[in-house]
């Protein structure tokens, strides 16, 4: 587990692709499933306004899209046969930043305005810019497509879940 693990921060700290990740279903399952129990931790501490409905469609909308636009891209540049390892790698990681991310989440609803709030809300922007960089250079590795283009798909991605789920949330509540 600790090799896995360390594997997957090679690829946050973008030393590595995710080609050497098993291309098993198993292995892939277990991943989403840790990822999607880190996010719902993350999304209840940082918006408690949600409540449980609202909360778990973000996630699950959030979650599909991940996978419809990844597996476009991979179908699109003739790749597929890196879906799972590419599903592995996008949400390992994502869990990896989620851990990374939940204390300055917690900090950042808990401070008062001054220069510690700042800082934290600096440091927030930064890992999210990171996970930019993340998502991106998986997009690249995995689908032989520049850097450039992954970010800007990464990017995308974030702003289309968050657009619309800002939209469906306001009708729910």
């Amino acid at each position: 587990m600790q090799a896995i693990l360390n594997y997957f921060w090679q690829i946050c700290l973008l030393r590595v692709g995710p080609e050497k990740i098993p291309n098993r279903i198993n292995f892939t399952i277990f991943i989403c499933i840790i990822y999607l129990a880190l996010q719902v931790i993350a999304t209840a501490i940082s918006r408690s306004d949600l409540t449980g409905t609202v909360m778990l469609m973000r996630i699950g909308f959030s979650f599909t899209a991940e996978l419809t636009i990844l597996y476009t891209l991979l179908t699109f540049k003739k790749q597929k046969h890196r879906l799972l390892g590419a599903y592995s790698a996008l949400f390992g990681c994502n869990s990896i930043m989620l851990l990374l991310t939940m204390p300055i989440n917690g900090m950042l609803l808990n401070l008062a305005d001054g220069i510690l709030l700042e800082f934290f809300t600096t440091l927030y922007v930064i890992c999210l810019f990171w996970w930019f960089a993340i998502a991106g250079f998986i997009f690249h590795r995995a689908a032989h497509i520049s850097l450039f283009q992954g970010i800007v798909i990464a990017i995308s991605i974030e702003l289309l879940v968050g657009y619309t789920t800002s939209i469906i949330s306001q009708f729910m509540t």
